[in-house]
């Protein structure tokens, strides 16, 4: 099963990217007005940049992986100077946002970092007060989890009472 996996994070796929450009008040990059370019892919940002008609800054970000550098610096590279010209464009007509889309081949598929979804909606933080003693013992009980099934479990009996 874990080799199956490695397999298929070797993949490359194809993807839509849309990259925003905006500017504000203060964004130059010495005498020239700059704007900020954001790679967005699924709804989710995957890199940024701070650029003119001329050229390209992007940023780096010390906690990407290798593969999701990779993607970055290939995105970059497809789009960049499609982001000159329409940065210029947007120059001489001072709009201050614009943005296109292109697709992008040879993306690695990256596997999500973080804890696994538990829910198909997304979860609310929140804090309750405990006494150390039952803090422990929410621990020992399955911590947020057992929480989430108790609250679920009286939602459906209140349903099952009211029929």
């Amino acid at each position: 099963m874990q080799k199956m996996a490695e397999e298929q994070d070797d993949l490359k796929i194809s993807e839509n990217i849309r990259a925003e450009l905006r500017r504000g008040a203060s964004d130059f990059i010495g005498e020239g007005r700059a704007y900020y370019v954001y790679f967005i892919s699924k709804d989710k940002c995957v890199g940024s940049a701070k650029m003119t008609a001329e050229f390209v800054i992007p940023v780096q970000v010390s906690s990407r992986t290798k593969k999701e550098e990779a993607n970055y610096q290939r995105i970059l590279a497809v789009m960049e100077e499609d982001l000159k010209c329409l940065a210029g464009l947007l120059d001489e007509s001072g709009e201050n946002r614009g943005e296109i889309e292109q697709d992008v081949s040879d993306l690695w598929i990256i596997k999500k970092r973080g804890r696994p979804l538990v829910a198909s909606k997304p979860l609310a933080r929140t804090t309750i007060l405990l006494t150390e003693e039952d803090k422990e013992k929410l621990k020992e009980l399955g911590g947020s989890a057992w929480i989430r099934d108790q609250i679920r479990k009286a939602y459906t009996e209140s349903k099952a009472s009211e029929e």
